[in-house]
């Protein structure tokens, strides 16, 4: 059984360094050594090796699903 409970996280973005304003997003759901992302204001392409943007607790990162589409099967009954 799943539970929750409260914690205190901090969300993680880079800043695109052209125009100042937008934030990156992965562009691209490749899996290399680096994440291709797009600034969301300039559509300026850069690569992290992390994708952005993340939840960090503890000093651990942890990448937001809703930014990282995945290609997962369908459960079976």
């Amino acid at each position: 059984m799943q539970t929750r409970k409260p914690a205190n996280v901090e969300l993680v973005e880079f800043k695109c360094d052209d125009c100042q304003r937008g934030v990156y997003r992965v562009s691209d759901n490749q899996r290399n050594a680096m994440w291709p992302h797009k600034c969301t204001y300039c559509q300026k392409e850069v690569l992290f090796p992390f994708p952005y943007p993340c939840i960090e607790f503890n000093g651990e990162r942890f990448v937001l699903d809703k930014h990282v589409k995945r290609d997962m099967p369908k459960p079976t009954n």
